[in-house]
């Protein structure tokens, strides 16, 4: 009896595999849309609160698109650079 069991269970040992990555990918997938209705959620509604807030949305912007400027001017030399060995010769 428990040679018939064992064996059973090695057979669908591979459709126990594969249920179990489908029930994965299900769960992310509903993550994902979850997520995704957040984020289309905060786009539209932050900048209305802002507007009844008072706040100018460029004036919150304008600051990381200018790090970000920056930093990209800063950094172009390193990220251009031909050579990515690590060592400055």
């Amino acid at each position: 009896m428990d040679d018939k069991l064992e064996t059973l269970l090695q057979s669908l040992n591979d459709e126990i595999d594969q249920k179990c990555n489908e029930i994965q990918m299900k769960k992310q997938e509903e993550r994902n849309t979850s997520l995704f209705l957040w984020i289309c959620t905060l786009f539209i509604c932050l900048p209305i609160v802002f507007l009844f807030a008072g706040i100018n949305i460029v004036a919150v912007v304008f600051p990381a698109i200018c790090f970000f400027a920056i930093s990209i001017f800063i950094l172009s030399p390193i990220i251009i650079e031909e050579d990515m060995g690590g060592a400055i010769q």
